[in-house]
């Protein structure tokens, strides 16, 4: 049918952070009535064992000066077209469509709230920015991640520190052929087969920026932000 296979957006990556957790959460999310008293002592139990397995990795940015913080809605929906720029295929938000679309992307409940980070340099420019849902216990769920140039790293480590430092299980995502390279440094991580991403059009430009890798590609611009891919409507 002359579509065009994007083989790096077609996986996913999963990093552990407390792998018994992480099971334990697997577990709760498939029978919810599941008590958590029968596996959560026995997996904390566990993680103690397999810490230094699973310790936070040494940081990888090549300068300290770039540090992470959280941010809101309103400064993610501001950066984050500018930090998409440099991609020859990318979404055209009009005025106010993306604050709109992260407002609806926090309303989903599955898995957790919905967080906003940025990381900056020492003049405090924002050089990438990231949104993940999230909560203590659980695993987070990446939403969106784009960097500038060659802070994709730093920006990776923000997004990776925020979900540990909130008690977070681990943390899973798509994948990003400008961000692949850096996902390689992280020990624990693994990737699997998420779903076939394909692109077809008759014009040339589009084809050519396909071919390249030169495309944009994230949860905002497909339906991980809607509840309806994740949310329970029968509770």
């Amino acid at each position: 049918m002359k579509y065009q296979l994007l083989p790096v957006h077609c996986l996913a990556w999963t990093y552990v952070f407390r792998p018994a957790a992480m099971a334990a959460a697997a577990l709760h999310r498939k029978w919810p009535r599941l008590p958590r008293l029968a596996l959560d002592p026995c997996a904390r139990a566990f993680d103690v064992l397999a810490k230094r397995r699973f310790e936070p990795p040494v940081q990888h940015s090549s300068s300290q000066r770039v540090h992470a913080e959280p941010i809101n809605a309103a400064q993610f929906a501001e950066r984050l077209p500018t930090l998409l720029s440099d991609h020859a295929l990318r979404p055209s938000w009009k005025d106010g469509e993306l604050p709109r679309l992260l407002a609806l992307a926090a309303e989903k409940r599955a898995d957790g709230p919905l967080h906003f980070g940025g990381t900056y340099d020492a003049t405090g420019k924002m050089l990438g920015c990231y949104a993940f849902y999230g909560q203590a216990g659980d695993m987070a769920i990446q939403l969106q991640i784009q960097a500038s140039g060659h802070h994709w790293g730093a920006t990776l480590e923000g997004l990776v520190a925020a979900a540990r430092d909130m008690g977070c299980v681990g943390i899973t995502g798509q994948t990003q052929s400008r961000f692949m390279p850096h996902l390689f440094g992280y020990k624990n991580l693994f990737f699997r087969y998420a779903g076939g991403t394909m692109v077809r059009s008759r014009i040339p430009e589009v084809t050519e920026a396909v071919r390249s890798g030169d495309i944009a590609i994230g949860g905002l611009m497909g339906d991980r932000w809607t509840r309806l891919s994740s949310d329970d409507f029968g509770r």
